[in-house]
């Protein structure tokens, strides 16, 4: 016996809702501490050598700037996951 598309629809709605929940709980615990830390791991970079500001934490995403060597970067953490760019790039 195939399941029905209705069940099979149903399934994939629970599934994808318990995933959005997942991420949103991940983002729900970054914190300006958590988000200078995962940073300064992305760079390689030693405490203190890394500086955040204009930190704005949303839903799934976490944005903020980062100066680290005198350079400015805008930051994302997404899915846990940090990505840094110079303006422009």
């Amino acid at each position: 016996m195939r399941p029905s598309k209705i069940f099979m629809k149903a399934l994939a709605a629970i599934a994808l809702g318990q995933f959005a929940t997942g991420c949103a709980v991940t983002n729900a615990a970054t914190t300006e501490q958590s988000a200078l830390e995962k940073t300064t791991t992305y760079f390689g970079a030693r405490p203190g050598e890394v500086v955040i500001a204009a930190y704005d934490k949303q839903v799934l995403t976490t944005t903020y700037q980062a100066r680290f060597k005198g350079v400015m970067y805008n930051c994302v953490i997404y899915y846990g996951q940090v990505n840094c760019k110079k303006p422009g790039a």
